[in-house]
C-alpha cells in the first residue's frame, strides 16, 4: 500500500490521483489504465510537476513502462502488475 493520504485538483479542474508526501519526498502518481498513453493524458501530471516545482511524477499503466521526458520533468510509466516497482520507485527515485 502507498500509504498516501492526498489527491490534488487545480482551480482549471486538473486532478492528480494521488499526492504521495513522505518526508521531504513529494511524487505526483497518476493511474491512467489505458492501452496507449499520450501527452495529452500527462496534462494534469505535468502542470502539477510545474506548478509545485517538481521534477518527477510517476504514471500507473495498464502495460506500458518507460520513461516520459518534458524538460527537467521526468514521468515513470510502470505497469499497475508491477506494483513492487512503485514502492521501489517512491524510495529510490
Amino acid at each position: 500500500m502507498l500509504e498516501s493520504r492526498f489527491f490534488y485538483r487545480s482551480p482549471q479542474k486538473e486532478e492528480v490521483d494521488i499526492v504521495y508526501i513522505k518526508e521531504d519526498q513529494v511524487i505526483p502518481v497518476e493511474v491512467k489504465i489505458k492501452s496507449s498513453i499520450k501527452k495529452h493524458d500527462l496534462r494534469a501530471i505535468l502542470a502539477f510537476l510545474k506548478r509545485f516545482n517538481l521534477r518527477k511524477g510517476l504514471l500507473i499503466t495498464a502495460d506500458q513502462e518507460g520513461l516520459w521526458k518534458e524538460g527537467k520533468q521526468r514521468i515513470q510509466m510502470i505497469p499497475y502488475w508491477r506494483y513492487w516497482s512503485i514502492k521501489r520507485y517512491l524510495k529510490y527515485g
